[in-house]
């Protein structure tokens, strides 16, 4: 399958991903110092309180590389103004990718997660400063959350699940993003991404292979 729009990173030699590895890494630590965040390191999907029976095709939760949420984030600006669009955090863990998501002032941010543990401590890490007293968690399954309004969305996924639930997901909500030609950013999961290809009236925006995201908007 030959792809569009992909920006021109195919080749980024080994030593340099390295060092591109660190570096995001070392800016979550100090973000997440800076801020007093508890909850940022790997938890394995075994050790959530819904057993992965329950939802299997869950995934271990892992803190994004925060600068990609700029780098996206970014990108979208050139296309929409932000702050007519709502951001929503897909399986947003214990809330730190969510509350980053903060400093670019979408109309409304948000973020669901199925797990009840990491929504209170989504909460906790909300309250800490009181300038993301607007944010919102919610415990939510994503195969049965439904959007109210058709207004535009940027959704936010990282890993969060498989292909099942993120086909689920989007066939309840399809009509609601069609009419708000809302976005998706999705980090590090090439399954998902063939999910998307397949996906009606959905298109490939731009996708980086040096920070592992792509961009896609429904609507032409």
């Amino acid at each position: 399958m030959i792809r569009k729009n992909v920006e021109l990173e195919w080749f980024f030699p080994k030593t340099l991903q390295k060092l591109n590895r660190i570096l995001n890494i070392s800016y979550n630590k100090l973000y997440v110092s800076v801020y007093g965040f508890s909850m940022a390191t790997p938890i394995q999907k075994s050790k959530f309180n819904h057993k992965p029976d329950t939802f299997p095709d869950a995934n271990d939760f892992n803190l994004v590389w925060l600068k990609n949420i700029s780098r996206t984030v970014k990108k979208i600006s050139k296309h929409h103004s932000l702050n007519l669009l709502e951001f929503i955090d897909v399986g947003c863990g214990t809330g730190i990718s969510t509350l980053y998501a903060h400093k670019f002032r979408f109309r409304r941010i948000w973020g669901f997660d199925f797990q009840p543990s990491f929504i209170d401590q989504a909460n906790a890490n909300r309250i800490r400063r009181s300038k993301y007293a607007e944010v919102e968690f919610h415990v939510g399954d994503a195969t049965s959350i439904c959007f109210q309004d058709s207004e535009p969305k940027v959704l936010f996924l990282f890993n969060p699940f498989g292909s099942t639930t993120l086909r689920k997901f989007l066939e309840n909500n399809h009509d609601k993003l069609l009419i708000g030609r809302s976005f998706l950013i999705v980090i590090y999961d090439p399954d998902l991404i063939e999910e998307l290809y397949i996906t009606p009236n959905l298109h490939l925006m731009t996708e980086s292979a040096r920070y592992n995201y792509s961009i896609w908007r429904y609507g032409k």
